[in-house]
């Protein structure tokens, strides 16, 4: 029973691990996503430094995506192990809070969802600047 108990504490310490490390991706993308942006439209005035940027950015944000994605499912992993040695344990709280958080919009996917929006905004950008580019030399 005690082994249980250690194994127990240890899943969820691991659990917690996993789900700062999410938001910790989270962030650093968001950070990074801000300088980009900026750098963009304030100081780079070509179009190959823009495309640069652009693809850069899609990269980064398919990194940021596969990471989110990968930690997700281990922290899941983690959650449903946790819920398993509840029963063991005779304890319930990791279930109830597993079954209220399946019941409502999994926050998995609001992540994957903006992960999602900003490479369409970065793809949009990269358009936008082949074309503005493409106009231009039509024009002269």
């Amino acid at each position: 029973m005690s082994n249980n108990k250690f194994e127990y504490e240890q899943v969820l310490q691991f659990l917690r691990y996993f789900l700062d490390y999410r938001i910790k991706i989270f962030n650093f993308y968001m950070v990074i996503n801000g300088v980009l942006l900026t750098v963009t439209f304030t100081y780079i005035q070509s179009l190959g430094g823009r495309v640069a940027v652009s693809v850069f950015a899609l990269i980064i944000s398919l990194i940021a995506m596969l990471a989110e994605d990968r930690s997700g499912k281990i922290a899941n992993y983690y959650r449903e192990a946790a819920i398993d040695l509840e029963k063991d344990l005779e304890l319930t709280r990791m279930t109830e809070v597993h079954k209220k958080s399946m019941s409502s919009t999994p926050f998995r996917a609001l992540f994957k969802w903006f992960y999602y929006m900003l490479m369409v905004l970065w793809l949009l950008i990269l358009l936008f600047s082949i074309l503005t580019e493409i106009v231009d030399l039509k024009l002269f």
